[in-house]
Parts: C-alpha cells; structure tokens; sequence
C-alpha cells in the first residue's frame, strides 16, 4: 500500500501510445530511477519501439531504497493511462523524483496526472501539496495500521527466548519431587493414625 498517482488520457476520444511509456520503464526497472533531480531528462530519450519490444508491465523500479510499482491501464482493451503507486516508508526524496517522472511522462504523452487522494489533477505546480497529502496518508497507515509495507526501518526480528528452559525445567522437576515426597509423607502419616 501506498500513495498513487494515475496517468490518463485527456479526454475519453484519446487513446494514449504507451509503447514509450513502457519502454522507459522497462529501462528505469534495470537501471532504477536516477538520484538528479529531474528523473525525465535524466533518462536518455526512449527510440520508438514496436508493440513487441517492450513488455506490458507491471513494473518495479528501483527508487533510491525504495520502489516505484508501475501498470498499463487499459479500459475495453484501450489503452487509457498508467497507475503508479509508491509505498510508504520511503524518503521525501524519493517521492519528488517519481512525482517528476510521472509528471513527465504525462506531459510527454499529452495526459494529465490525477491524485485520487487529492480527488483531481495535479501538475507541476502541485509538488508540494502532493507531498504534504503523502505526509498525512503515511502518518495515517502508520496510526490505523501501526506499520506500513515499507520495512526498511524495521530490525530483524528474532524470536523470543523460551518461556521454558532448560534451568527452569531443572527447577520445576525438584519441586515437583518435593511434592510428591511431602504427598507421600503425609499420606504415609495418615495411615499410621
């Protein structure tokens, strides 16, 4: 889980060509997203491809210590956009450069980018404001869940020790002799009488 970002075509008459798309992505998924600022012109220009050259995802591109998970959105067949999703737990960092992606790719394919958790269209003017709602919804999984998918920060979890060990067995076994001895003696003391 994490916060999205969708790419659709401007209008219900305009398919989209998502041929470059995915061949930017396929790249990005081997190489990862580049740390400069801008990931789009970082990314050397993709040569248009045949349906056949590229795959149809989904992809997960590597993000400095995160990941940026990637699908084709068709609707009937029609190609119609990409979803992207970038898990909490990741850096404010990591966010600006698949936001740059996105918002390149999308001006790259004459579409529009849509944030469901704002519930309209952003662009490039809208960085910071996207990157407030991912504060507000990272704190929100964090209260509602107690953890989100990311487990970078996480330690390695190690089992805890045994409620029963070898010294407490030892232990439990005398007593249990004394018991039985204190058993013994008493029914022993109750016959005699």
């Amino acid at each position: 889980m994490g916060y999205e970002l969708l790419i659709r075509s401007a209008g219900p008459d305009k398919p989209l060509d998502l041929s470059a798309l995915a061949a930017r992505l396929d790249a990005l998924q081997a190489s990862g997203l580049p740390s400069t600022p801008d990931p789009v012109a970082a990314t050397p220009p993709v040569a248009p491809t045949t349906p056949a050259s590229h795959t149809a995802g989904p992809w997960s591109v590597p993000n400095g210590k995160g990941r940026l998970e990637a699908r084709l959105f068709s609707v009937e067949g029609t190609p119609r956009g990409a979803d992207f999703d970038v898990p909490f737990g990741g850096s404010e960092e990591e966010l600006r450069r698949a936001i740059a992606l996105i918002l390149g790719s999308a001006e790259t394919l004459a579409a529009v980018v849509f944030d469901p958790q704002l519930g309209r269209e952003v662009g490039k003017g809208a960085v910071d404001e996207v990157v407030a709602r991912w504060r507000q919804s990272q704190d929100w999984m964090v209260d509602v869940a107690g953890s989100y998918d990311d487990t970078r920060s996480l330690g390695e979890f190690t089992a805890p020790p045994p409620l029963v060990n070898r010294r407490s067995k030892i232990v439990l076994a005398i007593l249990g002799g004394f018991i039985v001895i204190y058993w013994l003696i008493g029914r022993i003391s109750d016959f005699l009488r």
